[in-house]
């Protein structure tokens, strides 16, 4: 199977977050609240400069906002995206054609479109 069809088929179980961390750092709700809805719209960012990145081979580009955003995602344990954005990684920093680049950057837009729903969940149940 091809890496990328491993990948899509990898993503179709919506992965765990892990918010233990969030509640060691706020003691106040309201705060973890701001903090995931910060993470939102840090990973709506993400999402749409990391396809633009892949899709455009644009290495840069996409070794500043994986840098930016990887510190988030370790916070909340997100092991299955982190992974998916170390492979495209190490396909754009390979001197061989990334010919798949489309599909594995729409996999990497599913997986965060996965994620911010789930925060959007976690959220309405809090507030």
């Amino acid at each position: 199977m091809m890496w990328y069809k491993q990948a899509r088929k990898n993503t179709e179980v919506t992965e765990s977050i892990d918010y233990t961390y969030l509640n060691m750092l706020f003691d106040n709700p309201q705060e973890a609240i701001e903090f995931l809805e910060v993470f939102i719209q840090e990973f709506t960012s993400a999402k749409v400069a990391l396809h633009t990145a892949i899709v455009a081979q644009d290495v840069e580009a996409f070794r500043k906002k994986h840098h930016n955003i990887r510190p988030h995602l370790e916070m909340l344990k997100i092991t299955r995206l982190g992974d998916l954005l170390s492979q495209a990684k190490d396909k754009l920093d390979n001197p061989e054609p990334f010919d798949d680049r489309v599909l594995f950057a729409a996999t990497i837009s599913q997986s965060f479109d996965q994620l911010i729903q789930q925060i959007q969940e976690k959220l309405s149940t809090v507030r």
